[in-house]
């Protein structure tokens, strides 16, 4: 229940961004006593060292992922539909920048034994950006254009559909594009995408399930 308590403290407190990268040092936050700090520096590395760039460029785009859910959450009426939607995929976004922080640290311990562990933490990274996109910024892009303030302008600037695609995009590095997943029909590939991005936060869907009407019932009342 340690990480849950973690993530219901994130959810009470001010919209932030959890990571940081200066001068070679990755430090991911984290969000509460249950859920520590993690600081990597590549200074020593002699391998893995652009695997760990890229990686550390995909987590801080999923990072400002999960700032703007935050931010969408204070922004939107009590009674938007779309409150559900933005306080899952923010639940599931904080789970995968805490296990990309332990396969980093991993990583930092053992670049050759973990790098296969360090590729799927970025493409389960990439995963759980590309179905908050199609979920929320795609299917719910009227009720975000009614959005005012600042948070809509961020919205607008990081063209988040480009920055998914591996194209450039204002404010972000050019990503490469993810790996294309095994061919299924729309109704199968949505599904275990987002299963799989739930699993790799940490979370049953049971306790997802209970965290979000947690969170709701404390934004409506």
């Amino acid at each position: 229940m340690g990480f849950i308590d973690g993530l219901r403290r994130a959810f009470r407190s001010q919209c932030d961004h959890l990571i940081k990268y200066q001068a070679g040092v990755f430090s991911f936050n984290g969000f509460g006593a249950d859920v520590p700090s993690v600081n990597v520096s590549v200074a020593g590395l002699r391998t893995g060292i652009v695997k760990l760039e890229h990686a550390t460029e995909v987590a801080k785009n999923l990072d400002n992922y999960q700032f703007l859910m935050c931010k969408l959450c204070h922004e939107l009426s009590r009674s938007s539909n779309l409150l559900e939607k933005i306080v899952r995929a923010r639940a599931v976004a904080l789970g995968g920048l805490t296990s990309f922080s332990n396969t980093l640290a991993a990583f930092n311990a053992d670049p050759k034994g973990q790098r296969s562990n360090l590729s799927r933490a970025v493409k389960e990274m990439q995963n759980i950006m590309r179905q908050i996109n199609n979920d929320i910024f795609k299917s719910e892009a009227a009720q975000i254009g009614k959005i005012t303030g600042k948070v809509r302008e961020e919205i607008h600037d990081l063209k988040w559909s480009e920055v998914i695609k591996g194209r450039e995009a204002p404010r972000m590095k050019r990503l490469p594009a993810m790996t294309r997943p095994p061919s299924s029909t729309p109704q199968q590939k949505t599904p275990k995408t987002w299963n799989d991005a739930i699993k790799f936060a940490g979370l049953e869907e049971t306790e997802l399930d209970k965290l979000t009407k947690e969170v709701l019932t404390d934004i409506r009342s």
